[in-house]
């Protein structure tokens, strides 16, 4: 006899468990300017080859004894499922916290048995008590104009100050060789 509960159990379709896999970042930006009294942070970016993956945790584990730092790039990946064959970019903010003084080898795993060099962060001693050396604007959006003719390139920074009395002294821009 096919009951009603039979007929709904049989026409459940089972949803697809992902396999988490290791992947590889295509690029780690370590900024410059911590000391031992900021959160430091990296970010990280990776391009997925199609919609059948999805981001999962990143594992980051900071050795201060070692000055290392490692980190493995997680995917969640739908084998079984139907994908747009589009490239996917994704980027991550890893927060490492509050770390002490001292230049740290930040390696990725790469999903094998080896660990690649992706830089140095310099965490420098703190100057002062206070959080930061400066107060910083309330910057929400950065747009960009001509980047590739640095004869025409300009930035647009915007955001709101939390109080009416507060305005921009100046602004500073920073470059460094390499990845930031």
């Amino acid at each position: 006899m096919i009951t009603v509960s039979g007929l709904l159990q049989a026409a459940q379709v089972r949803a697809e468990v992902p396999q988490l896999m290791t992947y590889e970042p295509s690029k780690v930006y370590i900024p410059r300017g911590f000391d031992d009294n900021d959160n430091a942070q990296i970010v990280i970016e990776a391009v997925f080859p199609n919609t059948c993956y999805k981001i999962a945790p990143t594992q980051v584990n900071v050795f201060t004894e070692t000055k290392n730092i490692v980190i493995k790039n997680q995917a969640y990946v739908y084998r079984k499922s139907m994908c747009l064959m589009v490239l996917v970019p994704y980027s991550k903010t890893l927060e490492l916290g509050v770390l002490p003084q001292g230049k740290y080898n930040v390696l990725v795993d790469n999903g094998t048995e080896h660990l690649e060099p992706a830089g140095v962060l310099d965490i420098r001693k703190s100057n002062n008590p206070n959080p930061d050396d400066y107060l910083y604007a309330p910057v929400d959006t950065i747009t960009g104009r001509n980047l590739c003719d640095p004869n025409k390139a300009s930035l647009s920074l915007t955001g709101i100050f939390s109080n009416s009395c507060m305005s921009i002294r100046e602004v500073r821009t920073l470059f460094h060789e390499g990845n930031v």
